[in-house]
């Protein structure tokens, strides 16, 4: 099972990075006992998108920074990848995560709007 995490980041404190690693927690407490778990937590990818930008940095010698399309496009990536969707609360105003549960549903990939919604259909 691959799990996406899908949720509000832009605009929310911190990048809402409580919520997204709560939910990576609460999704390994319940899932231990599968034989495979993969949990894709954009908060992680975010960390991967920022490293690249700094070594681009370094060989330019000038600062560059990612845009949101540069985050959504790692983040879409991996979610093709992904066996399940759960969504964070607070996600109806999020613009990245209206685009990924698009993208989940035309890939055909179950979308749940809470753990315990997941945990009674997997």
């Amino acid at each position: 099972m691959i799990v996406y995490i899908s949720g509000p980041i832009t605009g929310v404190q911190n990048n809402n990075a409580g919520a997204f690693f709560k939910m990576e927690k609460e999704l390994k407490k319940s899932f231990e006992k599968l034989p495979y778990l993969k949990i894709v937590n954009p908060q992680r990818l975010a960390k991967r998108v920022n490293a690249y930008f700094d070594d681009v940095s370094k060989v330019l010698n000038k600062k560059k920074k990612p845009k949101w399309e540069d985050y959504m496009r790692v983040c879409i990536a991996e979610l093709a990848g992904c066996s399940h969707v759960v969504v964070l609360e607070n996600y109806k105003k999020s613009k990245g995560v209206k685009v990924e549960l698009f993208i989940a549903r035309m890939l055909g990939i179950p979308v749940f709007f809470s753990l315990e919604d997941l945990k009674n259909n997997v």
